[in-house]
């Protein structure tokens, strides 16, 4: 199956004997305990699962579905938040299933800019692309990269001072892989300053913006 990271799917449980019949024995409320799928990252959220009640249990924490006649009645809506292929199992502790469940999830739509590569403190001025090379994650609301349009960077120096800021070269670049990577952005103002105060600032239109640790110019 398929769902988009924080969405969810209305799971169906059959318990079978071991012809591989529905057995209809298998009734009323049963702990049962799924596995196979992993946190988000971005923040940290657990894949869950509803009981019979409707409450959301993590994975991992024994879980009580009702079944009727050997097929879940109540319970099994499942929500996952990692962008994976995850292959999801179910064991009540003495039966198991046959095999895992595979869900390929996908990140939701953008949400956030994270900062990948900061730029170094200090920041020296130069006619070579800044070195190491800046990177803006997008990301869903989970933390998984998504895809995003295009990531400008702009810069701030937050101190007086007569001169150009001198960033240039490569100032937008697109986030549609979730890396937006910043290749030939050059800094070679004729500003400086000992103190770490200045900033770059990564911008997405309709998703938000990100600033940078601050750094020195030298």
């Amino acid at each position: 199956g398929t769902q988009t990271a924080g969405g969810t799917n209305s799971l169906t449980i059959t318990a079978q004997d071991v012809g591989g019949n529905t057995a209809t024995s298998y009734t009323g409320s049963h702990n049962v305990t799924f596995s196979g799928a992993n946190p988000s990252t971005n923040p940290v959220t657990n894949p869950t699962v509803t009981n019979g009640s409707g409450t959301a249990t993590n994975f991992g924490t024994a879980t009580s579905i009702t079944f009727t006649s050997g097929v879940s009645s109540a319970g099994g809506v499942m929500k996952l938040y990692k962008a994976e292929t995850a292959g999801i199992s179910v064991t009540d502790g003495s039966i198991s299933s046959a095999g895992n469940l595979t869900v390929v999830v996908s990140a939701a739509t953008a949400n956030k800019l994270v900062w990948g590569q900061q730029p170094s403190n200090p920041l020296v001025r130069s006619s070579s692309p800044i070195s190491p090379t800046l990177t803006v994650f997008v990301e869903d609301l989970y933390g998984n990269l998504t895809s995003g349009g295009n990531v400008t960077l702009s810069f701030q120096a937050n101190f007086s001072g007569a001169g150009s800021d001198g960033l240039s070269g490569t100032v937008t670049a697109s986030g549609s892989t979730g890396t937006a990577t910043f290749g030939s952005a050059v800094f070679n103002g004729n500003k400086t300053n000992g103190t770490s105060v200045s900033t770059f600032t990564a911008t997405l239109s309709g998703t938000g913006t990100v600033v940078s640790n601050a750094f020195a110019i030298q």
